[in-house]
């Protein structure tokens, strides 16, 4: 597709120019402290060095519903959280049942679905003992999970059977099991146990596959010293390339530890009125700046996040003028804030690519700025090398009053696995 041709050799110049940004979140899951719920938190990733608080980017988000569970502090721990980044859901847990948020970042909860809806698979169940920490999965529909039995399943949204079964690695004991994570560069799924000073790795089944032992076991590296136990958490930064060690960060509720360089970071969820549950990183495009025009103009996105192979992804413009009735797309590899006109800034820094064609604008939302158009901007699949990209992204609206265009705010977006 020309899209395609175009965006590729783009994201590649995103990767070789890229430097930290805000276009990935960094999620906790806090067990909640009654009478408030538990809750969904976000800070910009990776988290920072330790000292200061980490600044929330977006406020909680709470689960309503879901009941205060104990922190995964005390083995066997409860609850925790997967965010699936090619349709921007993400699932929460508090041990005997599941919550699902559409869209996410936004807040709207579904009804909570009771884990005995899964059936057992042939290693055993699903939930009955709690689940004890959650993962997503490169399979469509489909989360990890681990139960206090020490069970890793797979198991599809819709509630219905598990599609794949193992127990842990031999090293961690099933009662101290505390986290799950999975990384799609390698195909390997990371556990923590609340008592073991290390993360362990198992090859996670296919889709069909039974063992009922063991998984096959993969690579261990120890946790930082500065990361004092108990471990109730792991996670693997999407956006970023594989390595020798790979990019998992590890919590004990308070503060968090990067594998791959032996740093420790700001706490998880500040201000953290009890420890958190579960982490995980997701590749959420960050809008900037202020447009010009109507609206003013905003940019946005749909068909879940800027992950490899996601085919839906696209960028959004709304709160266009009622005259508007074409855009086009501007791209570059920096930002930038350069006025143009009165009111009027450009936010990348040229060169700038077009990327064509020029798209109708569309009366599709409220007055007195009506208008929306849509742009599909496909993930090439790889190479794995276009992950950690910074693109920069800005929408030209026309015509319109003086200047005689309208320009929208700009978003960051990173490239990660999916």
């Amino acid at each position: 597709m020309k899209v395609q041709t175009l965006f590729g050799p783009a994201l590649l110049a995103g990767a070789l120019l890229s430097a930290p940004g805000l276009a990935q979140r960094f999620v906790s899951l806090d067990g909640g402290l009654a009478p408030a719920p538990p809750a969904l938190t976000a800070v910009p990733a990776p988290p920072g060095v330790m000292g200061p608080p980490c600044a929330p980017i977006l406020p909680a988000c709470p689960l309503p519903g879901l009941p205060a569970f104990p922190p995964g502090v005390i083995p066997p721990s409860f609850g925790g959280e997967a965010i699936d980044e090619a349709t921007a859901t993400a699932y929460a847990t508090d041990g005997a049942g599941l919550f699902i948020l559409a869209t996410y970042p936004g807040c709207v909860v579904a009804p909570p679905l009771p884990l005995p809806l899964w059936p057992p698979g042939l290693c055993g169940p699903v939930g009955g003992p709690p689940i004890v920490a959650m993962a997503d999965s490169a399979t469509p529909g489909a989360i990890w999970v681990v139960n206090a039995l020490g069970i890793v399943s797979l198991i599809p949204v819709a509630p219905g059977p598990p599609l794949a079964q193992a127990f842990l690695p031999p090293m961690i004991p099933p009662p101290t099991v505390t986290g799950i994570t999975f990384d799609p560069a390698t195909g390997l799924l990371w556990f923590t146990s609340a008592v073991l000073p290390m993360v362990v790795s198992g090859l996670a089944p296919a889709v069909g596959t039974f063992l009922c032992a063991p998984l096959p076991p993969g690579p261990v590296f120890p946790i930082p010293t500065c990361l004092a136990p108990p471990w109730i958490g792991v996670t693997v930064n999407t956006a970023v390339a594989p390595g020798p060690i790979p990019a998992l960060t590890v919590s004990n509720g308070l503060i968090t530890a990067d594998i791959s360089t032996g740093l420790c970071t700001c706490p998880v969820m500040p201000p953290a009125a009890i420890p958190t549950t579960d982490i995980d990183f997701a590749n959420i495009p960050e809008p900037y700046g202020t447009g010009c025009g109507c609206g003013p103009p905003t940019i946005g996105t749909a068909g879940g996040y800027p992950v490899l192979g996601n085919a839906g992804f696209t960028i959004t413009a709304s709160g266009a003028g009622p005259g508007v009735v074409a855009g086009a797309l501007f791209l570059s590899v920096v930002p930038a804030a350069i006025p143009i006109a009165p009111g009027c800034t450009v936010l990348i820094l040229p060169p700038v690519l077009f990327l064509p064609p020029v798209v109708p604008v569309v009366p599709g939302g409220p007055p007195p700025c009506p208008g929306t158009a849509a742009y599909p901007l496909p993930v090439p699949a790889g190479p794995p090398g276009l992950v950690g990209a910074l693109v920069y992204l800005q929408w030209a609206l026309f015509p319109a009053g003086p200047p005689g265009f309208e320009l929208s705010n700009s978003l960051e977006v990173a490239v990660g696995f999916p």
